[in-house]
């Protein structure tokens, strides 16, 4: 049904999405700076892009496989951030 995602292309999949809906998203929706945007774009964002270059060019990486890890990464980012938040109200009582 989906391709075969070896666990570094979830990583990458996974970190992607965290950095475009945890720290872009973050700063639109709240409409103010929030921590990690700029380490998120000027570190994350050119590191991960010149990975996957290095990934597809040595034809590790194919293109149904990019798509899936990305999207598994994103599907998954949702559910952890809400757990993560339950658990810190859980540890501020």
């Amino acid at each position: 049904m989906f391709p075969e995602c070896s666990i570094a292309e979830f990583v990458r999949g996974e970190k992607v999405a965290f950095l475009i809906l945890g720290h872009v998203a973050q700063t639109v929706f709240f409409r103010r700076y929030t921590p990690g945007l700029i380490t998120a774009l000027f570190v994350v964002l050119p590191y991960s892009l010149y990975g996957f270059h290095r990934l597809f060019t040595a034809n590790l990486v194919g293109g149904d496989s990019f798509t899936t890890s990305i999207l598994v990464g994103a599907l998954l980012l949702a559910p952890l951030l809400l757990a993560v938040r339950q658990l810190g109200k859980l540890l501020a009582r």
